[in-house]
């Protein structure tokens, strides 16, 4: 979390205006019943 708060600030400081963020939690599907953290492994649950 410290490494994201580090590019969010050096990037206000350029004059960033737009984050795009995407998270592999779209891809193995965002869903409460998931393991945290992820395996390598974990089943593909992506919803459409």
């Amino acid at each position: 979390m410290r490494g994201t708060q580090t590019v969010l600030t050096a990037a206000a400081a350029a004059g960033v205006r737009r984050v795009v963020l995407f998270t592999s939690a779209m891809v193995y599907g965002a869903l409460p019943d998931n393991d945290v953290p992820f395996s390598e492994d974990a089943e593909l649950r992506a919803t459409p």
